[in-house]
């Protein structure tokens, strides 16, 4: 997962009190990040995290909600960017020629920054 990071992507950490909470990268280094919790704490707590305990945060509806993506049928849009759930919690993505199925929310913010030029607005989970 680490060589697919960058700042600002949403990831977890696998440590049980922190289970299901999405943290924000803030600085990378060779054997791990700086995370930041995102509205949970009002000081913005940072914590270090060595490569191996990051972990992916599925894409859901509300999370696409969240990161303002207009619902359009079963379609979700916003600057060209196309998404299409699947049955199997996969979410297939279409920009212009670019299509990829996935089910992270860093990966979304990864394509849609590559292909768009903008980054998604970080919301408030």
């Amino acid at each position: 997962m680490r060589d697919e990071i960058r700042v600002g992507n949403i990831v977890g950490y696998d440590l049980p009190m922190f289970k299901g909470l999405p943290f924000v990268i803030h600085s990378l280094y060779d054997t791990g990040v700086v995370l930041r919790k995102i509205k949970h704490e009002k000081n913005e707590r940072m914590i270090n995290c060595h490569n191996l305990a990051m972990l992916p945060i599925s894409i859901s509806i509300l999370r696409l909600r969240k990161f303002h993506f207009m619902q359009i049928g079963s379609q979700f849009v916003m600057n060209g960017c196309w998404i299409t759930p699947n049955e199997d919690n996969r979410f297939h993505v279409k920009i212009g020629l670019y299509e990829q199925t996935i089910t992270a929310v860093h990966k979304l913010q990864n394509i849609f920054f590559k292909e768009t030029g903008l980054e998604l607005a970080l919301p408030e989970f």
